[in-house]
């Protein structure tokens, strides 16, 4: 096991991380790594973007416009892929405007997210949601089970892996989008790339990495789609990681986004890209 990179927590404590590469299977991780019960540390509400999106300012603004155009994408995705969905989970449900998004499409949907402030939300939207240990509990089938940028952040991988191959029925999809450290612009910002986002993302994944984790539970991948937009907010953070001062570091961020994904059309190593999995 070697280092991979070393970065810092720019959100929150400033803290440094090392970000190991594994030398027998590849796999490249946050070690070390908080523990579970350290890790709500480093969530902190009022800077963590993924938990407020409410907030102002062009980051937050572009944020939001982006997921809420994402939302056609996804249910998309879903359908395409499975054509009667009758019972979707998400897992990492943040506020629940994915699955509000799912319910008016008559999509039956339920809700699996740690943050109680961000369950409440969710609940309030009348949306059946709980925390983590639901997993654990239910007996319920799905479906469909949707991570969106929630697997990186996961402790133990192996126990999820087996909920979710446990709770999938039996000609069901899993739908999984996590950051690609091979893309563009993870090569181009190096060690400020905003997508390693130590030490919340406790995993870094690749194509080759998040499909032989999830070969080893017998899944078979259907397809690969690009988060395109994702270059561009990821870049504009990068830049602000590098410290360049508004708005330059949007130009900057724009630019490069353009440029990251007209270099990954060759090869599909897009910033974030969405994975479709069956058993």
């Amino acid at each position: 096991m070697s280092v991979f990179i070393r970065c810092e927590d720019f959100s929150i404590s400033k803290e440094f991380f090392n970000i190991v590469k594994c030398a027998g299977c590849g796999f490249v991780f946050t070690n070390p790594r908080p523990t579970e019960m350290e890790i709500s540390a480093y969530y902190n509400s009022e800077i963590y973007i993924s938990h407020h999106a409410n907030k102002s300012g062009i980051i937050p603004w572009l944020y939001r416009i982006i997921r809420n155009r994402q939302f056609t994408t996804k249910a998309r995705i879903i359908k395409a892929n499975y054509h009667e969905a009758n019972l979707i989970l998400d897992i990492g449900c943040g506020t629940g405007e994915f699955l509000k998004y799912c319910n008016s499409l008559g999509w039956k949907t339920v809700g699996v997210e740690p943050d109680a402030d961000a369950r409440n939300l969710t609940n309030a939207k009348t949306i059946e949601t709980y925390d983590t240990d639901y997993l654990e509990k239910t007996k319920e089938k799905f479906d469909v089970i949707t991570m969106w940028h929630v697997l990186e952040h996961v402790h133990k991988l192996s126990e999820r892996m087996q909920q979710i191959a446990t709770m999938l029925t039996d000609k069901g999809i899993v739908v999984i989008a996590v950051p690609n450290h091979h893309s563009p612009d993870a090569t181009k910002y190096k060690e400020y790339w905003a997508a390693y986002d130590v030490p919340r993302h406790l995993s870094h994944f690749s194509k080759e990495s998040i499909q032989k984790l999830f070969g080893q539970y017998n899944f078979k991948l259907c397809q690969i789609i690009p988060m395109k937009y994702d270059s561009f907010y990821v870049s504009i953070k990068s830049e602000e990681y590098k410290r360049t001062t508004f708005p330059l570091s949007l130009i900057k961020g724009l630019i490069n986004g353009v440029l990251s994904n007209s270099k990954a059309r060759d090869n599909n190593e897009y910033s974030s890209l969405i994975y479709v999995f069956k058993k």
